[in-house]
C-alpha cells in the first residue's frame, strides 16, 4: 500500500490590474489537496476542479451600428458559457531500492 499526500494547484494568469502607474497581472489558482490510501500500481482519479469562463462580445459596423433603432440590424452578440473539469489520474509504483540501478529502471529514475 502507498499512503500519498496529493497537493495539486492549476494557476491561470488572470485579468491585469493597474496601480499606481504600474501594471501587473492576477493569478487565478484551483486546486486539491488530499491525502489518499491505494494499492501498488493502482490508478486513482482526482476530480471536482472546475473552471468557468463565461464571455460576452458585441461585433458592429462603424457608424451604422450606433444608430438607435435600426442599429441592431448592423450588430452581432454573442455570449458563451464554458465549463472545463481537471481530472488527475496518479499511479504510484514502489521501484525496490536494489533494482534503482538496473538499466531497466533508468526511464523511472530519470523522470
Amino acid at each position: 500500500m502507498v499512503d500519498m499526500e496529493l497537493n495539486i494547484n492549476n494557476d491561470e494568469l488572470g485579468n491585469n490590474v493597474s496601480v499606481a502607474g504600474q501594471t501587473s497581472f492576477t493569478k487565478n489558482t484551483s486546486g486539491v489537496k488530499t491525502n489518499v490510501l491505494v494499492d501498488n500500481g493502482e490508478t486513482i482519479v482526482l476530480g471536482g476542479v472546475y473552471k468557468q469562463r463565461q464571455t460576452a462580445k458585441t461585433e458592429k459596423v462603424p457608424l451604422l451600428g450606433d444608430i438607435p433603432v435600426i442599429g441592431n440590424a448592423f450588430k452581432k452578440n454573442t455570449r458563451a458559457f464554458e465549463k472545463n473539469e481537471m481530472l488527475i489520474f496518479v499511479t504510484p509504483r514502489i521501484v525496490d531500492k536494489q533494482l534503482v540501478d538496473n538499466d531497466k529502471f533508468s526511464s523511472l529514475r530519470d523522470r
